[in-house]
């Protein structure tokens, strides 16, 4: 086969290089989006109706041109194991990552995961980390406890989140001033950098994705397991507003809680959760399902590639991880054509990416970072942390 050169990639979603992808920052956060919100396709028609299919009567085009056949994932262990149980991984970039956990743990390397240093702050279980740079950054966790760091994760300094006994499940920034985060009992705004924090909306929610023009977007699953429906929030003019209701997933707890927003861009992301993927491309009002999948070879139905998880890395260039981890799609058109890689090196067809478990009811969001093809980072079940590519 001829060889071709190299995927050249852009913006890593919601790490690597966050500040890369911003426009201009948002005037008013609190106070609502002065932006005018992108016109939605059609905002009749349901979206039940909308479904993105290969075209039945079109032969499968040529797989598309790549160098890469495979991913093979290196299993990294941190040494740690036995003192606490990780719930959630960001790296800043390729080298430098940070991971917490249980009993107020934070691990951190700076040689892409051959060695790791702990350090605890407190007691309480830490829930997720995001760092806008190398040197800012917030943890937070049970209790509503807040941690923030100007120094590259040298020291921790204690905010206050106003939300105390809440278990705090994300935490972003768009910049050094805006950030959000979303709990059992609610969502807060801060506009000085964490400093203080104001309830915009009782909403119980799980995960945070901000799009590039800071625009946020909240994911929640309700308030329990037996039938509620998960949906999309969207923050417009001063208030959170219902975007999209996902419908229930109770037929399986991993479908529930498997989640994952990707905004390469302002207007055009994908959206991953339980076994379903779909594409919007006017800023999440309305959603196209993906459920056909072109190789070149064949026709891929959804329940075929059962996914596992799923990016959007760039506007063209995206990645879903098959069960059972042993191959991925790739697409470097946006989804109309795909090409079909082997993947090496999960621990298990039971690994369980994207999702670690600490007792029967929590569960953690988004663990899986692609700065592209080739570099990525993976959290699963027992601690088990992945690295795609070479430091």
């Amino acid at each position: 086969m001829k060889k071709v050169s190299k995927l050249l990639l852009g913006t890593f979603l919601t790490c690597f290089s966050l500040t890369a992808c911003k426009a201009e920052l948002v005037a008013d956060f609190l106070g609502g989006n002065k932006q005018e919100s992108p016109k939605p396709v059609s905002s009749a028609t349901p979206l039940s109706s909308i479904v993105e299919t290969a075209k039945p009567n079109v032969s499968p085009s040529p797989v598309i041109d790549t160098e890469i056949t495979s991913m093979k994932f290196v299993e990294l262990k941190t040494g740690y194991e036995d003192k606490t149980q990780l719930a959630a991984i960001y790296p800043i970039d390729f080298k430098n990552v940070w991971a917490v956990g249980t009993k107020g743990t934070i691990i951190h390397t700076t040689d892409g995961g051959i060695n790791w240093t702990m350090i605890n702050k407190g007691d309480k279980d830490l829930k997720s980390v995001f760092f806008l740079n190398s040197n800012l950054g917030w943890i937070a966790g049970a209790n509503g406890v807040i941690f923030k760091t100007i120094d590259g994760g040298q020291t921790w300094t204690l905010q206050d989140s106003t939300a105390q006994g809440a278990v705090i499940n994300d935490i972003k920034f768009y910049d050094e001033s805006n950030g959000v985060f979303v709990s059992d009992k609610g969502v807060y705004h801060s506009q000085d950098g964490g400093n203080t924090w104001i309830k915009k909306g009782d909403i119980f929610a799980n995960s945070i994705t901000y799009r590039p023009d800071g625009i946020p977007i909240i994911y929640t699953i309700g308030s329990g397991l037996s039938s509620d429906n998960s949906s999309l929030y969207k923050y417009s003019k001063g208030v959170w507003e219902k975007n999209i209701n996902l419908g229930s997933s109770y037929n399986s707890i991993y479908y529930k809680y498997n989640i994952s927003l990707s905004f390469p861009t302002s207007l055009i992301g994908w959206l991953y959760w339980g076994n379903s993927i779909q594409k919007t491309v006017d800023g999440g009002d309305n959603w196209t399902k993906i459920e056909k999948f072109n190789t070149g070879s064949e026709f891929l139905t959804l329940s075929q590639v059962n996914p596992r998880f799923a990016q959007l890395i760039t506007e063209k260039v995206g990645i879903i991880i098959a069960y059972p981890y042993n191959y991925a799609l790739i697409t470097k058109d946006g989804g109309i054509t795909w090409g079909k890689i082997s993947v090496e090196g999960f621990m298990s067809q039971g690994t369980t990416i994207g999702i670690v478990s600490i007792g029967a009811l929590d569960y953690f969001y988004g663990n899986f970072y692609f700065k592209d093809l080739s570099h990525g980072w993976l959290l699963g079940n027992n601690q088990t942390i992945y690295r795609l590519g070479t430091p």
